[in-house]
């Protein structure tokens, strides 16, 4: 009788108790980590892979769903979802697909992944693989140290924030986090012209103008700037924007008994690595054309080379130098692979001299221009554009 009683017990603890089903989801790997675990914010797309691991019966039915967004503002174009190709179709013999919710890039994007086997077993009770992924992007440029989450959500037509689970509702270990890393010291950004150097005559008062362009290279091809300054007699246009950006320098001169003006104004880009740059303003006032002439007018101190004007050109541009004395000067311009494409020597007096160079007989591209004397050696770019 003894013997009985725990037979029927041991038979009913097989017959009744429920057999514990458990499915776990996780984020296996990212495609676009740098090597400390950020986000490359110079990469367009990242790539979530998605682990499922199912350690008892089948399933014949799966949905889950994700959320991805960033509380600082991180932005990107678009959320993909998609599954890997591990033989979905002989394990949900009818249906497999993926449902986008939201995938704008704008606040939460959500996404969601079902399927159904009506005939078949299911993802096998032993299934440990990656299965899904997520791609989001093109990424912002401006992402670089902002944060981006991954966390479960809900799939319809449950409605709500949690998993709509298969047999067994799976574990989760996020939300996930992940930090852009900062901008790529390859970016840059460089103004052109770096200085305006004009000089004004009095007919031409009170208002004259000049402009300036800011570029950016590196991975990205482009950086947003801002430019600023704190000059009574000097007014910005278009002074905020994408690269590249015409800027131009309104000049009003309310005193004209001063004849000398200089300062600056300051270019910066969030994460470019150079920011910030500077573009000079330099403004000598004559009473008339001769007075550029005139006796009481000071040599230059010191040897230096302008930014050509205007920049990029087509096809001429005009490149200033001062000479503190006299000197043989030889003037080159190089092609950017290092070819001499143009040279000239000639002797020049001390004095603010100005070379206009014609670059019709060549193709658009980057020039440098380089001014060679017995003391000096110095170079800038410049950009023909036609």
């Amino acid at each position: 009788m003894y013997r009985l009683s725990l037979l029927v017990l041991f038979l009913h603890i097989i017959l009744f108790t429920p057999i514990a089903t458990s499915q776990s989801i996780s984020i296996d790997s990212v495609d676009g980590l740098t090597v400390d675990g950020k986000l490359d914010v110079d990469l367009n797309y990242i790539t979530f892979y998605i682990r499922i691991t199912n350690d008892s019966l089948p399933h014949t039915g799966i949905t889950n769903g994700f959320r991805v967004y960033s509380n600082d503002g991180a932005e990107w174009g678009a959320t993909v979802p998609d599954t890997i190709p591990l033989g979905w179709k002989s394990w949900f013999d009818l249906i497999f697909e993926m449902n986008t919710f939201s995938n704008d890039g704008a606040g939460a994007d959500t996404v969601g992944f079902g399927g159904a086997s009506l005939f078949g077993t299911g993802i096998p009770g032993d299934f440990d693989e990656q299965a899904y992924t997520i791609r989001i992007g093109p990424l912002s440029f401006n992402n670089a140290g902002k944060t981006l989450f991954i966390d479960k959500s809900f799939y319809p037509p449950i409605g709500t924030w949690t998993w709509a689970g298969p047999a067994a509702t799976p574990s989760w270990e996020g939300p996930y986090s992940y930090q852009f890393s900062g901008f790529s010291e390859s970016v840059n950004i460089e103004v052109e012209p770096d200085t305006i150097k004009k000089d004004i005559y009095l007919a031409d008062l009170p208002v004259v103008s000049d402009s300036f362009q800011v570029y950016s290279w590196g991975i990205s091809s482009s950086a947003d700037i801002k430019a600023t300054e704190s000059i009574d007699w000097l007014e910005l246009v278009n002074d905020t924007g994408t690269t590249p950006l015409m800027i131009t320098c309104i000049i009003t001169i309310p005193d004209d008994s001063v004849t000398t003006y200089f300062d600056s104004v300051m270019i910066t880009s969030e994460y470019a690595a150079n920011s910030p740059q500077f573009a000079y303003v330099s403004l000598v006032i004559h009473n008339d054309a001769t007075d550029i002439h005139s006796s009481d007018f000071v040599l230059p101190e010191s040897f230096a080379l302008y930014q050509n004007y205007p920049n990029p050109f087509n096809p001429s541009t005009n490149i200033q130098f001062d000479l503190p004395q006299s000197s043989m000067v030889n003037f080159k311009v190089y092609n950017i692979y290092g070819q001499t494409v143009y040279q000239m020597e000639e002797s020049y007096t001390a004095g603010s001299h100005t070379i206009l160079f014609d670059g019709s007989k060549l193709p658009s591209g980057i020039y440098f221009y380089r001014i060679i004397t017995d003391d000096i050696d110095r170079s800038k770019k410049m950009m023909l554009l036609k």
